[in-house]
């Protein structure tokens, strides 16, 4: 399915969040051949705030409408508390919903190629990369300032 040149250098811990078992299916089978660590699908808000307390997800793809009448972007925000997650609306409808606010990352129209996946998977690892080095960057001044103390 995909080639060597396609797959990720580095694996990440993604989590799903998905109601729709075929839509759920592809972006699992997808994420898994490019040798990343996949957790769910979540089909509510809740399953997927303990999925993610448990996995600590480096990318999370969540669904606009879950099936517990919560919205994507209220997760997005929640889960974006943690700088370390990036997190990507998947939407039929995003009307309403963008990226750089609530911590939404990306926002990809369904249906969607699973190019625009691909794309979002390394942007997310280079975002990664960018916030922890900023973490680094933030735990050495605070180490340098107590010492300083």
């Amino acid at each position: 399915m995909l080639t060597g040149a396609n797959t990720a250098l580095t694996s990440l811990s993604v989590l799903i969040v998905e109601d729709e078992a075929l839509i759920a299916l592809n972006l699992i089978t997808l994420l898994e051949d490019l040798g990343h660590h996949v957790h769910g699908p979540a089909a509510t808000s809740a399953q997927a705030l303990a999925l993610a307390a448990a996995s600590r997800p480096d990318l999370a793809f969540i669904d606009m409408n879950l099936l517990d009448g919560a919205t994507g972007a209220d997760l997005a925000h929640q889960l974006a508390r943690n700088p370390l997650t990036t997190v990507v609306v998947l939407s039929a409808t995003p009307d309403g919903v963008q990226e750089g606010t609530d911590g939404i990352f990306r926002v990809i129209r369904k249906p969607y190629r699973d190019q625009a996946i691909l794309e979002v998977v390394f942007r997310a690892l280079a975002h990664r990369d960018v916030a922890m080095a900023e973490n680094r960057d933030d735990d050495h001044q605070e180490a340098h300032a107590s010492t300083q103390r």
